[in-house]
């Protein structure tokens, strides 16, 4: 069986590389409701979920090993966030989520780059 291109890339870069601890960053998170959406017909929720069990079964498997195996320093694991009739919206809650995931992107990436300086 071809492994997946996303896969490959995901080993090369944690699992490979001596200096993962410095240069990966991991950024975890479920949207949940978004597998009934998806069957409900939902288009939005189509473009973060696939019905397909051989690439929803490579997921899992690589979350969890990305899990197992990165340094606690590269993984941000973020609060699930509600899936809504109009997907991510401009609700408060939605608002907030996506300012809390780039707030923590931007804050490790500035930390990441002011190192490598």
């Amino acid at each position: 069986k071809e492994r997946k291109w996303k896969e490959r890339e995901v080993e090369k870069g944690l699992f490979e590389n001596s200096g993962a601890d410095f240069t990966s960053l991991v950024l975890y998170r479920t949207i949940q409701g978004l597998e009934d959406a998806y069957k409900s017909g939902d288009k939005n929720a189509s473009i973060f979920y696939t019905e397909n069990d051989d690439e929803r079964s490579l997921l899992m498997d690589l979350r969890q090993r990305v899990k197992s195996r990165v340094p606690a320093s590269c993984f941000r694991e973020y609060p699930s966030v509600q899936w809504t009739e109009e997907g991510f919206s401009s609700l408060e809650k939605h608002i907030d989520y996506v300012r809390t995931v780039c707030g923590s992107f931007m804050s490790d990436m500035e930390r990441r780059i002011e190192l490598a300086i």
